[in-house]
């Protein structure tokens, strides 16, 4: 499973993409946790702050 979103300029989570998912709920599971996700540390760019695009690979082990 890959997912994809942007933290703002803020540390924020937004924008959060399935974009190779297993099962529509699972899918629906994963976003739910993203976006519950603690403020992340900002990206710089010649020392300002910007937003920045992720793409974190999520592995599940259903039993």
């Amino acid at each position: 499973m890959i997912c994809k979103f942007v933290v703002t300029e803020k540390g924020n989570i937004i924008d959060v993409e399935v974009l190779q998912g297993i099962d529509a709920k699972l899918n629906d599971e994963v976003v739910r946790i993203i976006y519950s996700m603690p403020q992340w540390r900002l990206g710089k760019k010649n020392g300002q702050m910007v937003s920045s695009e992720y793409f974190l690979p999520i592995h599940c082990r259903i039993k």
